[in-house]
C-alpha cells in the first residue's frame, strides 16, 4: 500500500526590510513637527541604542521591533536636521502690512470655503512690491478671499494682496485675491533645461492654435498655467488632470519611444539604458519638477539595474528605494500631493492589479484587455481616497475615462515632441503632423465633455478626515490580502508543481513584460520550495528531471560571477543577428558571445555558464512567440516546473524544455510549425543531454561539444524566428490586404 503523498507546502516569503523600514521612516518623518530641533541628538542616539540592541544573537527574535524603532527614530532626526532655520521675524515684520504681488508654487493640499475662499500653502516664493523683489525664505499661508480657480500641485501662482505678519514661529499669512496661473520660470531648471522648455514653448505656440498648444505644453511640460479656466476644470471633473502632471505615465512613453529608436539603431542594451537615463534626466529637469517625474526616473533607474545585473527582481523594492532617495533629498516632499498621488497609484498597481485581473478573467475577458482594465482600476481605486482627502472631491468618471484615453495619450505625447523636433529641422513638415494633432486633440476634448454629463460624474466630499482615508486603505489591503489568501489555500489543494511562465509579448514588440510571473504572488525571488515525492513516471534520463543533478547546478550557476563585458564581439552575428531578439535577450547574447572559445579555455569552469545562458536565449525566444502558433494560446500554469530553482537561466531553460515536451504542441495547425519545433526537440534534448558530462569534467571535448552546439541551435533559433516573423506578417496582410 502507497503512502499518501505530502501535501505541497508553498513557503511564504518573509516580510522584506526595506519596505518596513521606509514605512516607519516616513511616519518619522511625520512625527517630527511634535518635537523642536533642539532634541535631535535625543533621536540619533535612540537610533543607535536600537541598531546596537538588533547585533547580539539571543535579541534576534526582537530585531524587527528594533528595526521598527530605529527607522522611526532616524526618520524624527533626519527631519529636524534637516528644517530649516526658524523665520527671521525682525526681517518679516518689516512687510507687515505691505501691499504688492505675490508668486510662487502651490505645495501640499488646499482648503476650499463655503464662500469660494481658498487657503493653501506657497514654497519658493517672491513678493514684489514698489518695484522691488523679495525672495520669501520659507513657507507662505497664502488666503484667498475669493477664487474661482483652484491651484493644483506644483504650478506656479501668483496673487495681489499684502501681508499679515504677527506671531513669531508660524508661517507668514498672505491674504490676498485674484489667484492666476503664472507661467514657469527657469529659476530652478538651469540654462540647458530653460532653454528647451522655452524652445518647446515657442514651437508648440508657433504650430498649433492657441487652446492646443496650450494643452500640449501641460502634456509636455506640466505647466498649465495657458490652459483656460473650462479646460481646467473639465480635466478635474473627469478625473484626467494626472495627465497635466508630469508623471510615470508620460516617462513610459518615452521609454518605449526610445527604446524603439535605440533598437533600430542597434544600440547595445547596456548602452541603451544609460542613455534612455540622461535623455529622461535632461526631460524631467525641464518639465515643473514634479515629485511623480523623480519618482518614476528612480524606478526606471532602479529598474534598468536590476535587469543588467540580474538582482532580485522584487516589485515592491524600486518603489522604495524611489521614496527613500527623494525623502532623504526632502523630508518636506512628503506632504507634497503630487508625491502622496503618485506613489499611492503606484502601490495600488503593484497590489491590487492581479485580483481585478483575475476577476476580469472569470468574466471571460481576453487576457491582455483583462490586464489593461485591471491596471487602470487598481490605480484609481488607490488614488481616490487620497484624492477625496486632499482636494474634497471624488471623479467617478475617471473610472471609465482613464482606460479610454490612455492610448489616445500614447499618440498625443510623440506627436507633439515630433513638432517640437520638426519646428527645428523642417518646419513646412509640421503643416502635415499639427492637423492630425489637432483631430487628436478636439476628439479628447469631446469625449471628456461627453463623461462630463453623467450624472453624480463628479462631486464634493467635504473635509474628510485621515483616520477616514487611512480606514479605506485598511480594507483595501484587506481585501487584497483575503483574496490572495484564498488563492494560496487553492493552490495547496490542487497544484502538482509551482507555474512558472513567461508572459506572451506582441509581434515585435519593443519592450518585454518582466521576465517571470507567479501565479502564487509576485515573490521575491524564484525559489519557491516545495515538497513532493517523486511522479509514478519519474525518469532518469532526462537530466531536468533530476532533482539533484537541477539543484547542483543551480549552486555552480549562482557562485558563478559575470563577467564584465568589455567590447561587445561580433563573432556570432551571422549565426544570429542581435536585431532579431527580444530585448531581454539582446543583453544575454552579449554575454553568451562575450564567452568564446578563448575565453571559455582560460575559464574552462565557465563552460556550465556558457551552457545554460544559451539554452536559456533559445529558450526565451520559444517561450515567447510559440504561443502565436498554438490554439488556443497557452495559459498560465499550463506547463509546470517541479523544482526549486533559484537562477533565472536555469529556471527559463528548464521551462523551455517543458514546454517543447508537452501536450501543448498538439494545439499547433501548422504542419511548418511543427517541422521546425520538431528539430529544436532534438537539439535541445542534445543540448540537456550535455549538462551532466560538463559538471563531472572541463575537458577539450566537452569544450568542442559545447561550440558545436552553439552553432547548430543559434541557426536554429534564427530560422524559428524568421519563421515567426514571416508567420505573423501573413495573416497581418491577410486581415488587411493591400488595396
Amino acid at each position: 500500500m502507497e503512502k499518501p503523498s505530502k501535501r505541497p507546502e508553498i513557503s511564504v516569503p518573509h516580510l522584506e526590510t526595506l519596505p518596513v523600514f521606509v514605512v516607519f521612516f516616513a511616519i518619522g518623518i511625520s512625527a517630527a513637527e511634535l518635537f523642536v530641533r533642539d532634541i535631535a541628538w535625543v533621536f540619533c542616539s535612540l537610533t543607535l541604542f536600537s541598531i546596537m540592541l538588533s547585533l547580539p544573537d539571543f535579541l534576534q527574535k526582537f530585531r524587527w521591533h528594533f528595526l521598527v524603532i530605529a527607522a522611526l527614530s532616524v526618520g524624527v532626526f533626519y527631519a529636524l536636521a534637516k528644517v530649516e532655520p526658524g523665520y527671521d521675524f525682525a526681517g518679516l515684520l518689516k512687510l507687515d502690512g505691505v501691499e504688492g504681488r505675490l508668486t510662487g508654487t502651490f505645495r501640499g493640499e488646499y482648503h476650499a470655503g463655503k464662500s469660494g475662499s481658498v487657503s493653501f500653502k506657497m514654497v519658493n516664493s517672491t513678493f514684489e512690491f514698489d518695484e522691488q523683489l523679495v525672495s520669501m525664505p520659507a513657507l507662505i499661508d497664502c488666503r484667498i478671499s475669493k477664487s474661482e480657480l483652484l491651484p493644483e500641485p506644483e504650478q506656479l501662482y501668483s496673487c495681489t494682496g499684502k501681508f499679515s505678519i504677527n506671531q513669531v514661529g508660524r508661517a507668514p499669512v498672505f491674504r490676498g485675491t485674484g489667484l492666476q496661473p503664472a507661467s514657469n520660470s527657469f529659476n530652478r531648471t538651469g540654462w540647458l533645461a530653460g532653454t528647451l522648455q522655452q524652445k518647446i514653448r515657442d514651437s508648440l505656440k508657433s504650430s498649433l492654435p492657441a487652446r492646443h498648444a496650450a494643452i500640449a505644453t501641460g502634456f509636455i511640460l506640466g505647466d498649465t498655467s495657458g490652459i483656460s479656466r473650462e479646460d481646467r476644470q473639465l480635466f478635474k471633473e473627469t478625473g484626467v488632470s494626472h495627465l497635466l502632471a508630469v508623471s510615470g505615465q508620460h516617462l513610459m512613453v518615452l521609454v518605449v519611444l526610445l527604446t524603439a529608436i535605440f533598437h533600430w539603431l542597434k544600440i547595445p542594451p547596456v548602452s541603451r539604458s544609460i542613455l534612455t537615463i540622461l535623455i529622461l534626466s535632461v526631460y524631467a529637469m525641464t518639465t515643473s519638477g514634479s515629485p511623480s517625474v523623480w519618482r518614476a526616473l528612480t524606478m526606471y533607474f532602479c529598474l534598468a539595474a536590476v535587469l543588467h545585473l540580474e538582482a532580485n527582481p522584487s516589485p515592491i523594492r524600486p518603489v522604495t528605494i524611489a521614496a527613500l532617495i527623494l525623502l532623504l533629498y526632502d523630508p518636506a516632499i512628503l506632504s507634497n500631493a503630487a508625491f502622496q498621488l503618485s506613489f499611492a497609484a503606484v502601490i495600488g498597481i503593484l497590489y491590487l492589479r492581479q485580483p481585478i485581473e483575475r476577476l476580469f478573467n472569470r468574466l471571460y475577458f481576453p487576457i491582455n484587455l483583462s490586464r489593461y482594465f485591471a491596471v487602470s482600476l487598481a490605480a484609481n481605486l488607490a488614488t481616490i481616497p487620497m484624492t477625496a482627502l486632499i482636494f474634497g472631491t471624488v471623479s467617478l468618471a475617471a473610472i471609465i475615462v482613464n482606460p479610454l484615453i490612455l492610448w489616445v495619450f500614447g499618440y498625443i505625447l510623440p506627436a507633439s515632441f515630433l513638432i517640437v523636433l520638426l519646428s527645428v529641422v523642417w518646419p513646412t513638415m509640421t503643416l502635415l503632423v499639427s492637423p492630425a494633432l489637432c483631430l487628436v486633440m478636439d476628439g479628447l476634448i469631446a469625449l471628456l465633455q461627453s463623461a462630463s454629463k453623467i450624472p453624480g460624474h463628479f462631486f464634493y466630499v467635504g473635509n474628510i478626515s485621515g483616520i477616514t482615508i487611512a480606514g479605506c486603505f485598511a480594507l483595501l489591503l484587506y481585501a487584497v490580502s483575503f483574496v490572495n489568501k484564498r488563492d494560496i489555500g487553492q493552490t495547496e489543494n490542487t497544484v502538482t508543481g509551482i507555474a512558472i511562465t513567461r508572459t506572451k509579448p506582441e509581434a515585435n514588440s519593443a519592450v518585454r513584460a518582466p521576465a517571470f510571473t507567479c501565479r502564487q504572488a509576485d515573490l521575491p525571488a524564484l525559489a519557491i520550495e516545495v515538497d513532493k515525492p517523486a511522479p509514478p513516471d519519474y525518469r532518469l534520463s532526462n537530466p531536468f528531471r533530476n532533482d539533484r543533478l537541477i539543484r547542483d547546478i543551480d549552486t555552480v550557476l549562482l557562485g558563478c560571477r559575470r563577467r564584465p563585458i568589455k567590447s561587445p564581439a561580433q563573432s556570432s552575428s551571422e549565426l544570429l543577428p542581435i536585431s532579431l531578439l527580444s530585448i531581454d535577450n539582446q543583453n544575454l547574447y552579449h554575454q553568451l558571445v562575450d564567452l568564446d572559445s578563448g575565453s571559455l579555455k582560460l575559464e574552462p569552469e565557465r563552460i556550465l555558464q556558457a551552457h545554460i545562458y544559451l539554452m536559456s536565449l533559445v529558450g526565451g525566444e520559444i517561450i515567447n512567440r510559440i504561443g502565436y502558433h498554438l490554439f488556443p494560446p497557452p495559459q498560465p500554469g499550463d506547463v509546470r516546473v517541479e523544482h526549486v530553482i533559484r537562477d533565472r537561466h536555469l529556471a527559463i531553460s528548464v521551462l523551455a524544455d517543458s514546454l517543447l515536451n508537452s501536450q501543448l504542441l498538439t494545439r499547433a495547425t501548422d504542419e511548418s510549425f511543427m517541422l521546425i519545433i520538431s528539430r529544436a526537440q532534438a537539439i535541445y534534448s542534445r543540448a540537456r543531454n550535455q549538462l551532466e558530462r560538463m559538471l563531472n569534467g572541463t575537458s577539450q571535448e566537452v569544450l568542442d561539444q559545447h561550440l558545436s552546439l552553439r552553432r547548430d541551435l543559434l541557426c536554429w533559433c534564427r530560422e524559428f524566428i524568421e519563421f515567426d516573423i514571416d508567420a505573423r506578417n501573413s495573416k497581418h496582410n491577410d486581415l488587411r490586404p493591400e488595396q
